[in-house]
């Protein structure tokens, strides 16, 4: 595989894994509020307590709330544009739209 196929390839990985690491991240505080929200009504429904509901949606703080939307924006469109750039730069340099199968990667 040539340099730049390469280098390209890693990009698109490295965006992908920004990508993929704030998703979970996400998930997992929306998933620890959900939690919480859960056992609260349940604590009031089975206890007959009064405590006040919790929202479902994490509290995030709004500047945190904003780099993490810009960080997930810029992520998903260096991921999409060097997706693209690599299956170009890759056919061209193999001479083949199906540029697997002349470098031999399943074989």
């Amino acid at each position: 595989m040539p340099y730049i196929s390469a280098l390209l390839f890693a990009i698109t990985a490295f965006a992908a894994a920004l990508l993929s690491a704030l998703g979970a991240v996400s998930l997992f505080l929306y998933n620890a509020q959900w939690r919480k929200a859960f056992f609260r009504y349940c604590g009031n429904r089975w206890n007959g307590t009064k405590r006040p509901s919790l929202s479902i949606s994490p509290a995030i703080d709004k500047k945190v709330r904003f780099r993490a939307k810009i960080l997930s924006v810029v992520a998903l469109v260096l991921l999409v544009v060097f997706a693209a750039a690599v299956y170009l730069v890759s056919a061209k340099l193999a001479g083949d739209f199906e540029f697997w199968h002349v470098w031999n990667w399943f074989v």
